[in-house]
C-alpha cells in the first residue's frame, strides 16, 4: 500500500532499475510536451524517458492535499475514473513502443475509506507479459493486467463491495483487447479479479475480449450499472485449438449482455437490439506514432 510517500516506489514500477538521465530541457516540459514524447516519440528512449518523467509528475500531483477530489485536467490523455458514490478513484494510460508491437501500461487506485475518509493511494505495476492465466489469476497493485479503464461500477456481494471495470488494451499492431475487470480491497490491500462474472458455467475472475485492431468493439453500463451491454465477438473456426485467430475476430453484429443478478453478473447472449440500448464507441483509439 501507498499512501504519503508513493513517489519512492514508481521509478522501480516502470523501468526497473533503469534510470535515464533528463536534461534541463526535458525537465522544463510541460504535461501536453511529455505525452505527445511519449506516445509519438521518434525512439523508445524519448517515449521511456518521457514517460518517467510523466509518472513522477503525476506522483508529485497525488502527493499534495485534496488530490481525491482534483479532476486533474491538466493531465490530457490519462483516463480518470470514479465512482458514483465518489469513494474510488482510478488513473490509467498507456503508451505504444515506436515499433507498435507493445504497449505500456501505468496506473493509481485511490480509495476514500468509509470509517475515516482517510484516502488509500495504490501505485499499478503493469504484469501483461509474465501472467499466463489472464481470465483466471487473482491479482495485486504490483502485478497488474494493465488497461486503459473508462467506467466503473460498484456493486456489493455477500456484504463486500467490488468495483467492476471496463478497459481498453492496445495490445500490438494486430490484436486490441477489451477488459472487464474486478477490483476489490481485502485487509487494507488492493486486489484484482474476483469470480462475479458468469459466462456459461463458469464464473471468471475477470472477462477478455480480443479482436483486430482495426476493429471497434462497444462496451459499455447500462441501467445504473444493472446491465453490460457488449459487441459479440466472432472468432473463425479452426482444427487447432493452438492457433490464436484473435487477429481475424470481430463484432458480428449482435450483442451479448451481461445481467447483475445477486451481486454478480450472468451472460445473456445474443440479446434483442430492439429492447437493449446500443452500446456507444466510448473509447478514443491510441495516438499513431
Amino acid at each position: 500500500m501507498l499512501s504519503k510517500n508513493i513517489s519512492v516506489f514508481f521509478t522501480l514500477a516502470i523501468l526497473g532499475l533503469f534510470k535515464p538521465h533528463f536534461s534541463s530541457a526535458q525537465n522544463s516540459d510541460s504535461l501536453h510536451v511529455l505525452i505527445q514524447k511519449m506516445q509519438r516519440g521518434e525512439n523508445d528512449s524519448i517515449r521511456t524517458n518521457a514517460a518517467s518523467e510523466f509518472q513522477k509528475r503525476f506522483t508529485d500531483s497525488l502527493n499534495s492535499a485534496n488530490s481525491f477530489e482534483n479532476p486533474f485536467t491538466d493531465f490530457k490523455n490519462v483516463s480518470i475514473v470514479k465512482d458514483a458514490e465518489n469513494r474510488f478513484k482510478i488513473y490509467s494510460w498507456t503508451f505504444p513502443n515506436y515499433a507498435g508491437d507493445k504497449y505500456m501500461y501505468f496506473g493509481y487506485v485511490q480509495i476514500k475509506e468509509e470509517k475515516t475518509d482517510s484516502i488509500l493511494t495504490f501505485l499499478l505495476s503493469d504484469s501483461t507479459s509474465i501472467i499466463q492465466k489472464p481470465e483466471s489469476e487473482k491479482l495485486k497493485a504490483d502485478r497488474w493486467f494493465g488497461a486503459a479503464y473508462y467506467a466503473v461500477n460498484k456493486v456489493k456481494y455477500k456484504g463486500k463491495n467490488y468495483f467492476v471495470l471496463l478497459g481498453w488494451k492496445g495490445f500490438n499492431q494486430q490484436i486490441t483487447k477489451k477488459v472487464i475487470e474486478v477490483c476489490y480491497i481485502d485487509k487494507g490491500e488492493l486486489k484484482f479479479g474476483f469470480p462475479l462474472l458468469k459466462s456459461g458455467s463458469v464464473y471468471k475472475n475477470r472477462l477478455i475480449y480480443s479482436f483486430n485492431s482495426q476493429a471497434s468493439m462497444s462496451m459499455r453500463f447500462e441501467n445504473n450499472g444493472k446491465k453490460i451491454i457488449l459487441d459479440h465477438i466472432s472468432t473463425p473456426r479452426s482444427k487447432s485449438t493452438d492457433v490464436d485467430l484473435s487477429s481475424q475476430a470481430g463484432p458480428d453484429g449482435t450483442y451479448d449482455s451481461f445481467n447483475l443478478k445477486k451481486g454478480r453478473y450472468v451472460l445473456d447472449k445474443d440479446v434483442d437490439a430492439r429492447s437493449e440500448t446500443a452500446p456507444v464507441k466510448e473509447l478514443p483509439q491510441p495516438t499513431e506514432k
